[in-house]
């Protein structure tokens, strides 16, 4: 009786009543199509940008059904086939017996509950793929956001540069008609000034694209409405030692990871059944003869004879090979994994030495040398190529900076979103948690 129950879902496993806790937990928080969007507006959070990513992302959504489609499957894996109706007549000078009857199919002991935790194990790995989507989503919206903010502020001094050019083109048009300068200086002013108008275009082009990208992390909005971004981003905490500690955390919560140690539990599942390979299923019924006086009821019982030892063998040593498999991508995907944190760690140390160096002595000392330039060319001391080499000077250190904050940013995103699996700030992404 316990087993009739069980097969016909009255009683599911314990790991089908955990992954139907889970998907009513996250429910609560995550629900695409029946939440109400937030509305982006000016002055609206990040957190705000990010909820509308994850509730409208198609990605996403795709990955929350799989996940929801994979915990039914558990109640299908684990319940009895379906019973079958019979028929059976004998033609003799007429018909002197109709025998309809019932047939149950009874699957080996274990073998229901081994299949039922491979689709457990199935439904887990799922559910960690909708998590590192998240992740992966919550990471392609920030490091677009952030590289609007790069090409505005390399928009922004290209402008800048552009202004002082043409001061510089006044002055050389000045000292020109002075004689004091030749009209070759006028001339590459200019075409310093064509220079730059033509790559400001090309960041307004790059920053098309980049918007592009913002929306489709969104889930796509109307491009036709002006995209309005945040106005600040959460400041993630950064460890300048970033010890080992945090990749031990990354080890325990990488989306990753637990993917592939669910992996690991299905293959292990899955040689539990092979092992059962040699117990034999079993069917069970009756028929009842409607013509005969009394009425004649047949009993019928059969099982099957599991003599293929090849075939058994065989199961089993492909589910061992799946079992090592998983184990060796998991340790793999540790190695890798540590790799990429040291990699985020060196871009992230880089960018803050860097930046150091920039505004402590880079940055002032090539303000000061431009100012100086332009001061001694309209003295006549120095030629123009001295004012141009300067001014270049200072554009291409201006631009570092903003490149060295935009390297920066993206690390830091990355280390916590792509590697730990986690999002430390707000409670946009802090649902996602178990």
């Amino acid at each position: 009786m316990a087993v009739l129950l069980a097969g016909c879902g009255i009683l599911a496993p314990a790991t089908e009543k955990a992954a139907r806790a889970r998907a009513e937990k996250v429910s609560l928080a995550y629900r695409p199509g029946e939440l109400k969007l937030p509305e982006l507006k000016a002055g609206s959070p990040f957190d705000d940008y990010l909820k509308y990513a994850l509730l409208n992302n198609p990605d996403v959504q795709a990955a929350y059904f799989d996940w929801h489609a994979s915990i039914e499957r558990i109640t299908v894996a684990r319940s009895l086939p379906d019973p079958r109706l019979t028929f059976q007549m004998d033609i003799q000078n007429g018909i002197p017996s109709v025998m309809p009857g019932l047939q149950f199919d009874i699957p080996g002991p274990g073998k229901l509950t081994a299949a039922a935790n491979i689709a457990a194990a199935g439904s887990d790995a799922q559910y960690y793929t909708f998590v590192r989507i998240c992740r992966q989503t919550a990471f392609n919206l920030a490091s677009a956001g952030q590289e609007i903010l790069f090409l505005d502020r390399k928009q922004a001094i290209l402008q800048e540069s552009l202004q002082l050019m043409n001061e510089i083109e006044e002055l050389a048009q000045g000292l020109n008609l002075t004689n004091q300068a030749t009209i070759q200086d006028v001339l590459r002013a200019q075409i310093e000034q064509e220079k730059l108008r033509t790559e400001i275009r090309n960041l307004t082009t790059a920053r098309q694209v980049a918007e592009q990208k913002f929306r489709a992390a969104l889930g796509g909005t109307d491009w036709r409405q002006p995209l309005i971004l945040p106005e600040k981003y959460p400041a993630l905490p950064v460890d300048p030692a970033w010890n080992w500690k945090f990749l031990q955390d990354a080890y325990a919560h990488s989306p990753e990871l637990r993917i592939l140690r669910a992996e690991i539990v299905r293959a292990e599942a899955s040689l539990d059944l092979a092992y059962k390979g040699n117990i034999p299923d079993f069917s069970a019924g009756a028929e009842m003869d409607a013509l005969a006086a009394p009425i004649l009821v047949r009993p019928m019982a059969s099982m099957t004879l599991p003599i293929w030892r090849e075939k058994i063998a065989a199961a089993i040593a492909a589910a061992q090979a799946d079992r090592q498999a998983a184990g060796v991508k998991l340790s793999a995907r540790k190695i890798a994994l540590a790799v990429e944190f040291a990699e985020k760690s060196y871009l992230i140390k880089e960018a803050v030495r860097n930046l150091e160096s920039l505004h402590s002595q880079l940055l002032p000392k090539a303000q000061m040398a431009v100012l100086a330039a332009r001061g001694a060319y309209a003295a006549g001391k120095v030629d123009f190529q001295t004012v141009l080499d300067a001014e270049r000077s200072r554009l291409n250190l201006e631009v570092e900076e903003a490149a060295m904050q935009f390297q920066h940013e993206v690390a830091v995103w990355g280390i916590y979103l792509l590697v730990a699996g986690q999002y430390p700030g707000g409670n946009g992404g802090a649902s996602l948690e178990e």
